[in-house]
């Protein structure tokens, strides 16, 4: 399945090429949310309502993503040359800081969208923050060097979108 088909009762069946190798119960709302990763590790996510499988996607993708989506998180609010201390990443947090949008212009984009997106996102990072929240700092990623990120935000998904709006939209990705 994929993300957008919540199917009441739903469970996970292996095709003949792939068997379920884990499985793992959240709750949401009240919600139940099924994680069955596959032999190859890749989530699929099932439950009875969009919101609780937009909260599976978030944790599947913590789970899978965390130092990924915090190293996203840096550049897309052009703060790489602070954490990093290279001053080659300086540049590139200029051009966002001077090109990208503000945090007001980026929360006025989100209050325009319709209420079932606003509710898809905020489930997705209510699964991320559920993730960081429940995983020991010593459990996440060693690049964390022993530490919880900050709570994911709206604000955060948002600006990692727009990077990737600029980066294959713009220049088409250099392709």
């Amino acid at each position: 399945p994929t993300v957008g088909s919540a199917k009441p009762n739903a469970n996970p069946v292996a095709s003949t090429n792939l068997a379920v190798e884990s499985t793992k119960l959240l709750n949401h709302q009240g919600q139940q949310i099924k994680i069955a990763r596959d032999s190859f590790g890749v989530p699929h996510i099932y439950s009875e309502t969009d919101t609780a499988l937009f909260f599976g996607a978030g944790y599947a993708m913590a789970e899978d993503r965390l130092w990924q989506a915090e190293l996203s998180r840096m550049v897309a609010s052009g703060k790489m040359a602070e954490v990093s201390g290279k001053t080659a990443d300086l540049a590139q947090d200029q051009v966002i800081r001077r090109d990208g949008y503000t945090d007001e212009e980026t929360l006025q984009q989100f209050n325009s969208l319709p209420d079932y997106v606003k509710r898809g996102l905020i489930s997705y990072i209510d699964g991320i923050n559920h993730y960081i929240e429940t995983t020991s700092a010593t459990s996440l990623p060693p690049e964390f060097q022993g530490a919880k990120p900050q709570k994911w935000t709206v604000l955060d998904s948002l600006k990692v979108q727009q990077l990737m709006v600029r980066r294959f939209g713009e220049t088409g990705g250099g392709e």
